[in-house]
Parts: C-alpha cells; sequence; structure tokens
C-alpha cells in the first residue's frame, strides 16, 4: 500500500510539474545550439515507469497484497469484493411453493426461488464465507439458510420455519393481519448484506398469515366455548348468582363477578389458540394477562363469599327451631300435667329439673327466631344489563358500572394489541392496578349490600 501510494505521487509530479517544464524549457548546448531536454527526460521516465510491477495498479490483486494489519486487510478486500456484488448480476426470478408451484405458502412449507446467474451469487457467499438466507421485504430472516440442489439448477430451496433468531422479521410479516394472505417481497441475499433485486415479472409472494383450515379450526373452537358457556348458564345457571334451593326465584339473576370472569376466560384462551396456530409455537403468557385472570378470580370468590356470609338463614333452618320448639313445648306441658297429679311420681324432682331446662332452651329459641330474617324468594333476574348494573334492592349502582366499562375497555384494548403485534399484550401497571381497584370497590359495596337483603 505504501509502494503504491508513492509511485501515485510519482505519477503525478510528473504529470503535472515535471513533464510540462521539461516541454517548454529550452537549454542551450555547448555548441551553442539549443536542444530541449524534455524528450530525453520523459524517455528516463517512461523506462521507469515500465519497470513498476502491474500488480501494484491491479485492483482485482489488492487482496494477495502483504498487509500486516488483518483489519485493514479486511477493509481492502471489502473495497474490492463487497458482500453485494452478486446484486449487480444476479436476480429473483421466481418464486414459488414446492407443493405444485403455488404461488402462496406459510410457516412449515416449503418454496423454491429461482435467481438469474445464481452461481454468481454462489461465488460470492463462498468467498466472504457467508451463508444465503431468506429475504422478506427486504428484511432478513436471521439463520434461515438456503438448501442448494445442486448441479446445474438456477433455483434454491428453503424450508420456513420460525427460529429464533428470525423472529423480529417473523412478527413484522405477521403483525396485524387484515386477512389470511399477505402480499411480500421475497428475496435471496448473502448474510449481513442486502437483498438481490427481485425481476418484474416476479411481482409479490402471497405469504399465508394463517391456513384456511386452521383459521376454521379456532372459529369453530371460539363458538363452542361460547355456546357451552350460554348452554350450562342457561341449564345450571353457571353465570348467576349463587342461591340457596329454598330461596331460588323463577328466573336467577346473573352474577357480574361471575360474568367478568367468564369474559377474560373466553378472550385469553381464544387469543392463545388463535397464536399458536398462526405462530406454531405457544405464545408466552405475560404477567399482565396472569394478573387480569387473577383480578377476575378473586373478585367472583369474593362476591360468593359475601353472599354466603350475609344474616340470612335458610328456611330448612326455621323449620328445624320450629319442629324444635314444638317438641320441648309438648314436654313441658307433660310435665306440668305430671306435677298436677296426685300423688306425684316419685323421680318428680327430676322432671322439675328437666322442665327447667326445656323451659330455657324454648327461650333461647323464640330469641334467635326473633332475631334473624327468613326471606322467601331472592330478587328475581331484569334482564343481562340490568342484572349486570342493579345491586340487591334493584337500584342501578355506580360501582357495577365503573367495573363494567372498566372491563369492556381493557377486553378492547387486549384484542387490539393482540393483534396489532400478534402476541400476548403487556399492559402498564398503572391500569392493572386501576382495574384491581374497581373490582376492590365493587366487593367493597357488597358488604352493605349483604346487609340490606
Amino acid at each position: 500500500m505504501t509502494k503504491k501510494i508513492i509511485y501515485i505521487i510519482f505519477l503525478f509530479s510528473y504529470s503535472t510539474i515535471i513533464s510540462p517544464t521539461f516541454a517548454f524549457t529550452q537549454i542551450p548546448t555547448k555548441g551553442g545550439s539549443s536542444n530541449s531536454i524534455s524528450q530525453k527526460t520523459k524517455t528516463v521516465i517512461d523506462t521507469t515507469i515500465k519497470k513498476i510491477p502491474a500488480e501494484i495498479f491491479s485492483t482485482d490483486k489488492i487482496k494477495d497484497a502483504k498487509i500486516d494489519d488483518p483489519i485493514k486487510k479486511t477493509e481492502a478486500i471489502n473495497e474490492t469484493e463487497p458482500i453485494n456484488e452478486p446484486s449487480k448480476t444476479a436476480f429473483v426470478k421466481k418464486v414459488y411453493n414446492v407443493d405444485g408451484e403455488k404461488n402462496d405458502a406459510g410457516v412449515g412449507d416449503c418454496i423454491f426461488i429461482e435467481v438469474e446467474n445464481l452461481p454468481a451469487l454462489l461465488d460470492a457467499a463462498k468467498r466472504n464465507s457467508l451463508g444465503i438466507i431468506l429475504f422478506i421485504d427486504n428484511m432478513p430472516v436471521k439463520k434461515l439458510y438456503a438448501i442448494y440442489p445442486g448441479g446445474d439448477i438456477n433455483k434454491l430451496k428453503f424450508n420456513l420455519d420460525r427460529k429464533e433468531p428470525g423472529y423480529e422479521t417473523w412478527y413484522t410479516v405477521f403483525r396485524s393481519p387484515t386477512s389470511l394472505h399477505k402480499n411480500v417481497m421475497i428475496s435471496v441475499g448473502l448474510e449481513n448484506g442486502d437483498a438481490i433485486p427481485i425481476h418484474k415479472d416476479a411481482g409479490k409472494f402471497s405469504f399465508i398469515v394463517i391456513k384456511k383450515w386452521k383459521f376454521y379450526t379456532a372459529i369453530g373452537f371460539i363458538i363452542s366455548i361460547i355456546l357451552i358457556l350460554l348452554w350450562l348458564s342457561k341449564t345450571k345457571g353457571i353465570l348467576c348468582e349463587n342461591v340457596p334451593q329454598f330461596n331460588r326465584p323463577v328466573s336467577i339473576p346473573y352474577s357480574l363477578a361471575y360474568c367478568q370472569m367468564a369474559f377474560w376466560f373466553c378472550i385469553v384462551i381464544s387469543f392463545y389458540l388463535i397464536l399458536f396456530l398462526i405462530l406454531t409455537d405457544p405464545p408466552v403468557l405475560t404477567s399482565s394477562v396472569l394478573v387480569l385472570i387473577g383480578i377476575s378470580s378473586v373478585t367472583a370468590l369474593g362476591a360468593t363469599v359475601l353472599n354466603q356470609q350475609n344474616n340470612i338463614a335458610p328456611i330448612e333452618n326455621l323449620n328445624k327451631l320450629n319442629a324444635e320448639a314444638k317438641t320441648l313445648e309438648d314436654r313441658i306441658k307433660e310435665i306440668t300435667n305430671i306435677e298436677n297429679q296426685s300423688p306425684q311420681p316419685i323421680n318428680m324432682e327430676e322432671l322439675k329439673k328437666e322442665r327447667e331446662e326445656k323451659t330455657t332452651r324454648f327461650t333461647e329459641i323464640s330469641i334467635i327466631k326473633s332475631q334473624t330474617i327468613f326471606p322467601t324468594k331472592a330478587r328475581e333476574s331484569r334482564g343481562f344489563i340490568m342484572d349486570m348494573l342493579t345491586d340487591s334492592d334493584g337500584s342501578i349502582a355506580f360501582n357495577r358500572f365503573q367495573i363494567a366499562v372498566w372491563t369492556i375497555v381493557l377486553g378492547f384494548i387486549f384484542i387490539y394489541n393482540t393483534w396489532k403485534d400478534l402476541s400476548m399484550p403487556d399492559f402498564d401497571p398503572t391500569l392493572l392496578g386501576l382495574m384491581g381497584i374497581s373490582s376492590g370497590t365493587y366487593l367493597g359495596f357488597k358488604f352493605p349490600e349483604a346487609k340490606n337483603k
């Protein structure tokens, strides 16, 4: 490199200074005649230049020059043999599915890519010790290497597998799908380089976001889950409030806590299945999803406990108390009649003591009955929406309205983020805290609601 620089300076000096000077300068000779020395000097210089090795000026041989610094040697090679060199001669002619030459493919399929002047691309890959990878919309799919069938075939084969190094590109392709297919530009290129050009006749390739049978399987599964929930709610009251059999009305009202838990259950399991069918890998459940499921479960559990711990005793307990009181009353009367007999039995003192105990118990039962409310029937259902918003006395409660609205808002955000990023969403902790506060407020208002039943 140093020699080359010296020779270039020499030539520059010769062409710009020395040569013009000698060309126009006349020096008198001894004989008085004026002879030009430019011709003689030029001959000497030309002879010197011819002795310069041709390799010094050959950029094709620069990689063979001895360079002590390995970094500088790499830079020199890259200057003469750029990674994108094949793009000047090689280009993509056609892309098609291995199965029947269809113009579409998805994850798990194999595609062929016909490349014009493929040997140039293969030679560049060999010289640079780089692999040939797939490019989608000019984005490299890392570690997705080409398979060369060999021979004179001008095409490369790719197995469309989602591997971790290429997740970023795959997520970009899958993100925000609007249909089952997505038109993309398919190309190839060297690692750490750019994609080679695509012939105008190749056009865009139809990439399958989710296959039809997978899509219909997911839709059928989601509809089945919803129908099963509705059927169980209608026949078994799975989404209705827990009402004892003795207190059960004709139409049992729906439970806001149970419906919230079912809402999140359906959304999470549905999109988990859809993501699995699209990505072919189980999606990761984020901590936000677990928190949402946990909040809805705790809310349902708390509402159930509060409903069962109110001061309303079952009718069966009242019937037992009445039966016990009747038995005690009959025995007290019997002992009183025995006491009035003459002569009195020998164990009369024991009978009097028994009567006192029976009288005390009878009094206790009377007190319990006077301090306990025994309802006849629970509140009737007034329709799904009114059951969600009204409390036990039939009036619309703001705490119920608040938790219902926040559940719908977060559900919409969940669906949108999952569709946009094609992954389980990760909510802001503040937003999750707001959802938890709404659920806690709802449970807090259940305390006076239970006491007023």
